[in-house]
């Protein structure tokens, strides 16, 4: 079994909102994907839900 490390998903959730609520963001940008390693569309996935955080700030 092959152990994560790292900050949590519900972390940088938090993280965002707190940012985004601030009212000081002007921009925001989202790195590129590689499909070819992204084992079962895990980080499209993640990607997805973290935009979804973002927008529904804007």
């Amino acid at each position: 079994m092959t152990r994560m490390h790292g900050v949590s998903l519900s972390m940088v959730e938090w993280a965002i909102k707190h940012i985004m609520a601030s009212g000081k963001v002007k921009i925001v940008d989202i790195a590129e994907l590689n499909p070819e390693y992204d084992y079962d569309n895990q980080t499209a996935k993640l990607a997805t839900k973290l935009i979804q955080t973002i927008v529904h700030f804007v």
